[in-house]
């Protein structure tokens, strides 16, 4: 969702401007957008569930809403992510993600 992505990007920039972050360790870059990506998914959740709510009302439809938000985008980008790590993984570069990272990422996502 939008507000998760731009949670994301906002936050990572934050965190390079005050240094946590450097461009020279593209792994940890990664690694923390991943991160900020997954904690984002609160903001987004709680976002559409109030567009709902406020647009349409009805009690059933803002928890389908949260719950498509929850898994269906931040599925489809883990899943290309992932896919993507393996084959950079592959390569043996070192711009990789680990995978008990990967691991913990989908560990966070899933509660």
């Amino acid at each position: 969702s939008w507000m998760q992505v731009t949670g994301m990007a906002v936050m990572t920039l934050i965190f390079a401007l005050l240094g946590f972050l450097s461009p020279a360790r593209r792994g940890s870059l990664l690694q923390s957008m991943m991160l900020v990506f997954t904690l984002m998914g609160v903001l987004a959740g709680y976002t559409s569930s109030r567009f709902v709510k406020v647009f349409d009302g009805d009690e059933a439809r803002w928890k389908c809403t949260t719950l498509a938000t929850a898994f269906l985008y931040p599925g489809l980008f883990f899943s290309i992510f992932f896919v993507l790590n393996l084959m950079i993984w592959g390569a043996k570069s070192s711009g990789s993600v680990p995978f008990s990272t990967m691991f913990a990422v989908l560990v966070l996502w899933f509660g």
